[in-house]
């Protein structure tokens, strides 16, 4: 693919329960400036206390030809080349 850098992701999180949220978000693999992956990211989060929390994310990752709109997102049926499953920790850092 040779993707030379990866954009900040852009997402959005939603409370979803007393102590879960969730976020759809999307960020870019660049190769000489033009957009070579396209990167959804869906993550569901446990808060497990004010200053921390659980995570699980899904990342599909799509090439840059399933928008063949140019409107930045995968065109509807497009099927990822991967999905990339992971969890992580956030910690909220007090003073």
């Amino acid at each position: 693919m040779q993707v030379d850098s990866v954009t900040d992701l852009c997402s959005e999180e939603v409370v979803t329960g007393s102590n879960t949220s969730e976020s759809t978000g999307i960020l870019y693999g660049l190769a000489g400036r033009q957009i070579a992956l396209i990167l959804v990211d869906q993550s569901y989060f446990t808060h497990v206390s004010p200053t921390e929390k659980h995570n699980k994310h899904q990342t599909s990752v799509y090439l840059a030809s399933a928008d063949a709109d140019n409107d930045g997102f995968p065109d509807a049926g497009a099927t990822p080349v991967a999905v990339l499953n992971a969890s992580s920790t956030s910690k909220r850092s007090t003073r």
